[in-house]
């Protein structure tokens, strides 16, 4: 929580945006977690969702992924239209996230409350709804990650004969 805290006081105090009246606007709470994860606090700048696309953005995989995840989970849920800046929505971050751990949603460092939980979304779901993939775990993400990155291990189809 500290960490977007810092974003979000280092973000008003440079005065990024609001320049014509002398008025600054605060960042959602999307923009300020994306922020506080793509930088050290004193280099907290101005986060356009074009920043998302590139992990090599952020601080670690992990955060990268979860805003991808909220992002992708919102557009095919809510409809191409969908902006992640708005402000966040609570169930959409449960599900993005694949519910809680240790108590906190997946963004917002512990400052964003949901009253359902995950298996109470679920239940309310339809069958044609889109369906709630787990949590990946940070350890699968950069094994995904650095295999796919690595020299040393080709691709499967070139290990076993086939195009």
């Amino acid at each position: 929580m500290c960490h977007i805290i810092k974003a979000a006081s280092t973000y008003i105090s440079t005065g990024i945006t609001g320049r014509d009246n002398n008025k600054t606007d605060v960042p959602e709470l999307f923009d300020l977690y994306a922020m506080a994860h793509s930088a050290p606090y004193k280099k907290a700048k101005a986060f356009s969702e074009s920043d998302i696309d590139d992990p090599k953005n952020f601080t670690n995989r992990a955060s990268h992924n979860k805003l991808m995840r909220y992002r992708d989970e919102g557009k095919a849920r809510k409809g191409p239209d969908f902006n992640p800046s708005q402000p966040i929505d609570p169930e959409l971050v449960m599900i993005s996230g694949g519910g809680r751990y240790h108590g906190l949603l997946a963004i917002g460092d512990g400052l964003i409350r949901c009253t359902s939980t995950l298996p109470q979304i679920k239940r309310r779901q339809t069958s044609s709804d889109l369906e709630i993939r787990p949590h990946p775990w940070p350890m699968d993400l950069e094994i995904k990650v650095s295999y796919t990155e690595s020299d040393t291990f080709p691709p499967l189809h070139y290990v076993c004969g086939r195009r």
